[in-house]
């Protein structure tokens, strides 16, 4: 009885499997993308080889805007945003400075506190962070629905 029931199970689990399979992934979307009215996108469509360039009008989970053309989610579409935030780079550099200032030792900071010390060490390459992200115009993909094959 009870191997009747391990392979009915088997059975069962592998046919809902295989139905699940079968489905189709929901349609793609645009209610999740990173980007605010005004921001400069681009947009490709890898299926045709299409690409536009401009401000975004419009943002809808349906439908987008750029510069007159109207853009609705599809397979084979890639959006990037131009540039990158200005607070990743200075994240990234106080990180850093951070952490050569704390694994440099105690004796760098004799007559200070640690914190402050790492603080002050960190608070240079944040600025040296923030100025490369805003020299920066290079592109982050937002959306992308992998092309139809």
């Amino acid at each position: 009885m009870t191997s009747l029931l391990t392979s009915l199970t088997v059975i069962g689990m592998t046919l809902s499997g295989s139905i699940a399979a079968g489905q189709t992934p929901p349609a793609p979307d645009f209610s999740k993308l990173n980007v605010r009215i005004g921001d400069m996108v681009y947009v490709t469509d890898q299926d045709t080889g299409i690409r536009i360039g401009g401000h975004l009008k419009t943002l809808s989970p349906s439908e987008m805007a750029v510069d007159g053309h109207v853009v609705q989610p599809h397979r084979g579409l890639k959006i990037e945003r131009e540039g990158d935030p200005i607070w990743e780079g200075a994240l990234i550099g106080l990180g850093a400075g951070l952490l050569l200032r704390f694994t440099a030792g105690p004796d760098t900071c004799r007559n200070h506190r640690m914190d402050l010390c790492a603080v002050g060490a960190g608070l240079p390459l944040a600025a040296v962070g923030a100025f490369i992200d805003w020299r920066h115009k290079g592109r982050t993909t937002i959306y992308q629905a992998a092309p139809v094959r």
